[in-house]
């Protein structure tokens, strides 16, 4: 296999390691996107649910939705960026 050092890889150079980094980034957004969805979709259902209570809570989840999904990207993009920093270290 020429075009793919699996044995490089697993010693996690800086190149290597910055495209595993790049992907686990790219992943934990969709992941931060898919629990923000599902926050939206639980808190019509608390809408909807009987009781007062329930309904305050389902509209405090559907406003704070996406203010949690800019909170977890700014977390996971200074996450990334540390690691990243690390690979750099390493390097020289």
């Amino acid at each position: 296999m020429d075009g793919f050092d699996f044995k490089g890889m697993l010693s996690l150079k800086v190149s290597y390691g910055k495209k595993i980094v790049t992907v686990a980034y790219y992943a934990a957004l969709i992941v931060a996107a898919f629990a923000m969805l599902a926050n939206i979709v639980g808190g019509f259902v608390l809408c909807f649910s009987e009781g007062a209570a329930n309904i305050l809570s389902g509209i405090w989840k559907i406003i704070t939705a996406p203010f949690l999904l800019a909170f977890e990207a700014i977390i996971i993009r200074l996450l990334a960026e540390l690691i990243n920093a690390i690979f750099d270290i390493r390097d020289k």
